[in-house]
Formats: structure tokens, C-alpha cells, sequence
């Protein structure tokens, strides 16, 4: 869930976005971007953006970036829809 969402707040299509950056970030390591113990660990985790690559997964810059803007706590840092799929690593032949 968007930090949005897990604060109680209102929210827009940019929780998507979080969505699809989760989703990215999972298809690529097989694991959740966040974990925590409980939910007030998890919520920490996600304001910190206390998140990493394994060092075993070969990303590139713009692949890192993309997660990495989809994944932005503050809404208005994070992506929107035109923003995401403008994006070179969805329109680039190397997912990498």
C-alpha cells in the first residue's frame, strides 16, 4: 500500500504508481520492496524509502530510476501516469 493510504489520507492515481513501482521492484528481486516487523516498522521503512537492489540483480541506471521515482513517499515526487509511461525504460528495448 502507498504511504497514503497506510497514513489514512486522501489519495489520488499516484498510489497506483507506488503500486506498479512494488510490483517492478518485486518482479526483478522476488522480493517486497518493504518489510517490517509490524506495521509501524513497515510504515518507518517506507518514509525512509529504506529499500535496496540486491547486489545480485543487474539494473540499469534507468531501470533504477524508474523504481526508484515510483517508489517516492512524497506524492508530489513521485511519477504521475504521463511521467511513467514517457519514461525511457518502458520504451527501451533493455529491461535490464
Amino acid at each position: 500500500m502507498a504511504p497514503e493510504i497506510l497514513d489514512g489520507k486522501l489519495y489520488g492515481h499516484k498510489v497506483d504508481v507506488w503500486s506498479l513501482g512494488c510490483l517492478f521492484y518485486e518482479m526483478l528481486t522476488g522480493f517486497p520492496p518493504f518489510t517490517g516487523h509490524d506495521i509501524g516498522s513497515l510504515k518507518a521503512n517506507i518514509k525512509q524509502g529504506d529499500y535496496q537492489i540486491p547486489k545480485t540483480i543487474r539494473l540499469s541506471i534507468t531501470g533504477l530510476e524508474f523504481i526508484s521515482k515510483c517508489l517516492k513517499y512524497e506524492v508530489d515526487d513521485r511519477y504521475d501516469w504521463q511521467e511513467l509511461i514517457n519514461h525511457q525504460y518502458l520504451a527501451s528495448d533493455d529491461y535490464g
